[in-house]
């Protein structure tokens, strides 16, 4: 009926739904990733399509807040390292 009338319909599911799929329990879609500040193992959703030449993986966790920043501001930004200095002891970063 949807499909009839041009509408987009799929299924609304919780989160719940989703981790006890079986579909995608099959597939091995979600991945577990070990977060050694948590000492915990995060259940993240996986790879949106599987390519067999180039297969995707979450190969690290995702990055704590602030945890690049002075990469950020001496590579992108080009700051030397007694400018962060002064910028954090100002408050600025």
């Amino acid at each position: 009926e949807g499909q009839g009338r041009r509408l987009l319909i799929g299924p609304v599911n919780s989160p719940r739904d989703l981790i006890e799929n079986r579909q995608l329990e099959a597939r091995e879609y979600f991945q577990h990733v070990h977060h050694d500040e948590l000492d915990a193992t995060v259940v993240y959703p996986g790879p949106p399509f599987r390519l067999a030449k180039s297969p995707w993986a979450i190969r690290r966790r995702p990055p704590l807040i602030g945890e690049h920043n002075r990469e950020v501001y001496r590579e992108e930004l080009g700051l030397k390292p007694e400018e962060i200095d002064a910028l954090a002891g100002a408050g600025v970063i």
